[in-house]
């Protein structure tokens, strides 16, 4: 019922566990001698402000613009919506890196070197995630759930995003990871 009579202050509410618990994993699997609180905090933030907003609204719009392709049927409408999802996923992956950045302290310019550094390799990562999970969301869930489900995920997710994006830097994070953990060894781990 929340959801339906107040979707964004909802899903504001349900990023909280989500990527906090999915930053919580990361921070498990980087197998840290304490977790790292205020790097929990940051990355809740985010799912409260920024992903939570974005993705409701998106939701909201995605399915509406799609929906004169259902009389072609599924295959194009169900494409079309997964091709639009990930073309919609870079400007999000800069915003994650940029805000994430800044949440720490970091100038501009840090931010656009996070970004720079890191959001294809996410992207591309996103690529093998997300399109399979899209094709079931977009499929099988009601629009109106299809935020809940990404949201969902996106512990997983997220868990992905802390680890790459917040564990690299040295001292302001506790205990770092050891160096034979990659991004790749840890995302498998994840997922």
């Amino acid at each position: 019922r929340l959801l339906h009579e107040r979707p964004y202050v909802t899903q504001m509410a349900t990023n909280v566990p989500l990527w906090g618990g999915g930053d919580l994993l990361a921070q498990w699997v980087e197998k840290r001698e304490k977790f790292d609180w205020k790097r929990t905090a940051r990355i809740c933030v985010y799912g409260v402000f920024v992903a939570g907003p974005i993705y409701c609204a998106w939701y909201r719009v995605l399915d509406p613009l799609c929906q004169p392709l259902v009389r072609y049927g599924a295959v194009p409408f169900l494409g079309t919506k997964i091709v639009l999802d990930q073309l919609f996923e870079p400007p999000n992956i800069c915003i994650f890196y940029g805000f994430t950045s800044l949440l720490k302290g970091k100038t501009w310019a840090e931010a656009r070197t996070k970004i720079k550094d890191n959001w294809l390799d996410t992207f591309a990562m996103d690529c093998k995630v997300w399109p399979l999970a899209q094709l079931i969301n977009f499929r099988f869930v009601p629009v109106k759930w299809q935020a809940v489900y990404v949201n969902a995920l996106s512990c997983l997710w997220s868990a992905y995003l802390s680890h790459r994006g917040m564990s690299e830097e040295e001292g302001d994070l506790g205990t770092s990871p050891s160096p034979t953990q990659t991004h790749e060894s840890a995302c498998r781990e994840m997922l």
